[in-house]
């Protein structure tokens, strides 16, 4: 019985382990315009960051 328990402790443990490691992470945005950059995830709305490159040469 003890041996059903330490068994069930250890795949909690590992169910948890596996929870917090695959948590997502938000993908990384451009400071001015709260967009994120396009990546294969985000594709609807997003801004290259060559786009951002182009512009700042354009204001400066």
């Amino acid at each position: 019985m003890s041996r059903m328990i330490a068994m069930g402790a250890v795949a909690a443990a590992a169910l948890a382990f596996a929870a917090s490691a695959s948590a997502q992470t938000p993908p990384p945005t451009n400071e001015a315009t709260g967009l994120p950059y396009c990546s294969a995830k985000v594709k609807d709305r997003c801004i290259q960051k060559s786009d951002i490159k182009k512009a700042a040469a354009k204001a400066g």
